[in-house]
């Protein structure tokens, strides 16, 4: 590139353009099934106690999974307090608002958690990973224990197919374990082969450290709980009294919907099936979509404190 050549220019590719669209799509089905106007009438007859608690117990929720990352972070070199992790786990939310899947978030936290420790970079990418996978696993143990109580066959289906998507991964990441690296070919491919393999080795690293995954696999099934109190309280704020059994089989199947990445940091994919799952339940349209306007809202304030400390590390 010559020195007086422009800076390149960031291109809206078609991926974005058909998240955009979708979202769009979703949010605007949503709206035409449930107006606005009764939606805010719900949200003005909020109970401030209960909403404080569920606030409390959102809040706890990150606290959760953030511990259990705190605990796969050792094995990959990093070493600092849980006030550190839960800062970068907070920071990481807010990166997840700009990516699919969370994807924005993940990278931040490896990036966050390498800086300024002599550990490499692939190894804090597999703890994120790990962290991912036993999420995955806690879904699968509590969603077939509320497809048993609840009696819902599509949950069951549904977590069959996660299941086995996660063997697939894992066999994957096996197999990529087992090859060489390549030290001759220059190829973008066999670099991206050999970063994989690099990763699924660091990933078959933490089998020496069963303790630890077993700690952090049961804060996993922990977090699914507390989420579902917080679902609970949420729905108490608006005057309907969810069960704890329905509210985990709601944040089981939210949070696979979630993976989906075909819309914008799951705007109106997860609320949609939330609102969907909360009528299921008997709760009404319009107090549902307020509720799901409410957590939204108290997780883009928890990001935003993520994106504060962010400010304050630089």
């Amino acid at each position: 590139m010559s020195e007086h050549s422009p800076p390149p220019k960031h291109r809206f590719t078609w991926p974005q353009a058909l998240r955009l669209f979708v979202t769009l799509a979703l949010l605007g089905v949503i709206l035409a099934a449930i107006p606005l106007d009764q939606a805010w009438q719900a949200m003005g007859r909020v109970n401030l106690l209960w909403l404080a608690i569920a606030l409390a117990w959102t809040f706890l929720l990150r606290a959760t999974f953030a511990l259990r990352w705190h605990l796969l972070l050792a094995p990959a070199g990093v070493r600092h307090s849980y006030l550190h992790t839960l800062v970068i786990a907070l920071i990481g939310m807010f990166y997840d608002n700009f990516a699919p899947a969370n994807l924005g978030g993940d990278m931040a936290r490896s990036y966050l958690a390498a800086d300024g420790h002599s550990a490499k970079v692939v190894d804090v990418a597999a703890s994120v990973v790990a962290d991912r996978t036993l999420g995955l696993i806690s879904l699968v143990l509590l969603g077939f224990a509320s497809s048993a109580l609840l009696g819902v066959p599509q949950l069951r289906l549904a977590l069959w197919v996660l299941l086995g998507t996660g063997v697939a991964g894992l066999s994957l990441a096996w197999i990529l374990a087992r090859r060489t690296v390549g030290e001759t070919s220059r190829s973008p491919l066999r670099r991206v082969a050999d970063k994989l393999s690099e990763l699924s080795r660091a990933l078959l690293r933490y089998r020496q450290h069963r303790v630890r995954l077993t700690g952090a696999l049961l804060l996993s099934c922990l977090g699914i709980c507390v989420g579902g109190v917080a679902l609970s309280c949420w729905s108490r704020a608006f005057g309907f009294d969810l069960k704890l059994t329905q509210a985990v089989a709601i944040v089981v199947i939210s949070s696979v919907v979630a993976m989906i990445p075909i819309t914008i940091n799951g705007l109106g994919l997860t609320d949609g099936a939330a609102i969907l799952l909360l009528g299921w339940a008997g709760m009404g349209r319009p107090e549902a979509l307020a509720q799901m306007m409410l957590q939204r809202i108290a997780v883009i304030a928890l990001s935003l404190l993520g994106a504060g400390l962010q400010f304050l590390r630089r």
